[in-house]
């Protein structure tokens, strides 16, 4: 295996399934329903790579704002209580945490960017830009389908828009040699069967999206559909269902919810 070509996740089952972690030319798509944690599991991927493996990493955010991606990444890193940190109620040691986790934040090549609006164009001139000034190792993009296309075919349907997107990301990643990561929402039909793990059709981008994608990772939350609070675990399921460079699999991570971490599991938990 060649080591610089994978970009750890940071959680072993996970990088084991993908042969190493992320691999460098390769679109990585991320799905799950809403509030299922999607854009917490890239934050902390995000963490992994550029804190514990200094990679260079962007973060290209429509759907939520930088200061509040950026608390979230403090809770993850410090592993201080999301709501303490809201509501000000922290003690010595929590602050130190948070001193702690602030710099090594701040010493990251982690760059978060927020805009309302975001083309696949926009993201490949800037990519490339930070390429040739910076270096860079992997992008993350929350989410596909509040992307516009520059594409040239014209006017096309969601799906087919979302395939485009994928389609240029896929190339960009392979250009510069990185990995990139979208995240990308699933349709409503997950939530009509009675197993509501999701498969490849659930894909609202359709067969387009899931054609131009070298991995496809979904988020099962168990605990979404237990009733009983008392029987909900924690743990999270990351179905990989779709893998150019070996086996689909599951790999299961823990879930400490109220400091937005996700770390890897131990069947002694």
């Amino acid at each position: 295996m060649e080591e610089n070509k994978y970009i750890n996740t940071g959680f072993a089952e996970l990088d084991e399934l993908l042969n190493g972690g992320m691999r460098r030319g390769d679109l990585v798509l991320i799905s799950s329903r809403p509030a299922i944690g999607k854009t917490t599991l890239v934050m902390n991927i995000l963490a992994n790579a550029g804190i514990d493996s200094d990679k260079t990493c962007v973060f290209y955010s429509i759907d939520t704002p930088k200061e509040e991606l950026a608390e979230k990444m403090l809770c993850a890193v410090s592993g201080v209580s999301f709501f303490k940190i809201r509501n000000g109620e922290l003690t010595y040691s929590d602050l130190k945490n948070i001193h702690e986790a602030k710099s090594k934040i701040d010493k990251s090549r982690i760059n978060i960017l927020y805009s309302e609006t975001l083309s696949d164009e926009e993201v490949i001139e800037e990519c490339r830009k930070m390429k040739r000034e910076q270096g860079l190792d992997l992008v993350v993009i929350d989410f596909c389908e509040l992307m516009t296309t520059t594409d040239p075919e014209g006017e096309m349907s969601r799906s087919l828009m979302c395939g485009a997107i994928a389609r240029r990301l896929n190339e960009l990643a392979k250009e510069l040699d990185i990995a990139v990561v979208l995240i990308s929402q699933l349709s409503r039909d997950v939530e009509e069967r009675a197993d509501h793990r999701p498969i490849l059709s659930d894909l609202r981008g359709g067969v387009s999206l899931e054609d131009n994608a070298d991995t496809i990772v979904f988020i099962y939350n168990p605990d979404v559909y237990e009733r009983d609070y008392s029987s909900r675990q924690g743990v999270i399921e990351l179905i990989v269902a779709k893998n150019k460079h070996g086996e689909n699999g599951i790999a299961k991570l823990k879930f400490v919810r109220e400091c937005l971490k996700f770390e890897n599991f131990n069947n002694k938990d």
